[in-house]
């Protein structure tokens, strides 16, 4: 138990210096030239923040759950929140309406992703595949929701393959965690944590684009 702990310990430290390292690049000043902020920029280290807090949570969740941790029910909590991040975030360009169904749908892909890591640590086949299959159905239905508020510049076989990858990565962790493959557990983790940065960046670029007139003055 003590070594576990200690494995945990190593873990936490280095996740935290690959979030230090991934934010380490010169940001643009928002409030340069004109004294007022850029919006682009906001918007843009706002996705960075949300999507990045949804992947770091969850790997806090995987990390917490299958070490049986004490703090488990509280990250959940917490990694459940950041859907109301994105509920604020969005409903500023696409409303309440829609900005509920988003918010919805990512607290559905967390609890069934619950689902998932239980089945793993339980050995059970049968109900993996079953929560496996729900997973990727409610990627898909992400993929066509967000898809349908900007078919032009959220491409809906752009967004499928974006969130088929991160769920193969997130089961990558969950699944060298449970192996106490320790090395590929990190490596799983740093690929999502990169292809989350990504994503983030082509999620506020779409919206960006979308509603120029938010973020360019006419002059």
């Amino acid at each position: 138990m003590e070594k576990q702990k200690r494995q945990v310990a190593i873990l936490r430290l280095t996740m935290a210096l690959v979030l230090v390292g991934a934010f380490a690049f010169p940001v643009s000043n928002p409030y340069a030239h004109s004294g007022k902020p850029d919006a682009k920029v906001v918007l843009r280290q706002e996705m960075q923040k949300l999507w990045t807090d949804q992947v770091f949570w969850m790997r806090e969740y995987i990390v917490a759950s299958t070490a049986g941790g004490e703090e488990t029910s509280a990250i959940g909590e917490r990694l459940l929140r950041n859907a109301e991040g994105f509920r604020f975030a969005i409903s500023r360009f696409y409303g309440i309406e829609n900005s509920d169904k988003f918010a919805d749908l990512l607290k559905a892909h967390v609890l069934i992703a619950f689902d998932v890591i239980e089945a793993a640590k339980a050995g059970d086949k049968v109900r993996l595949e079953a929560a496996n299959q729900k997973w990727h159905a409610n990627a898909a239905d992400i993929a066509t929701f967000l898809n349908n508020l900007n078919p032009r510049y959220w491409p809906k076989q752009c967004l499928n393959d974006t969130w088929d990858q991160h769920l193969a990565l997130t089961m990558d962790e969950i699944t060298a965690r449970l192996q106490t493959n320790w090395k590929d557990d990190i490596t799983a983790f740093e690929k999502d944590f990169a292809h989350i940065l990504g994503f983030a960046e082509c999620f506020a670029d779409g919206i960006i684009k979308q509603f120029s007139s938010k973020f360019y003055s006419a002059g």
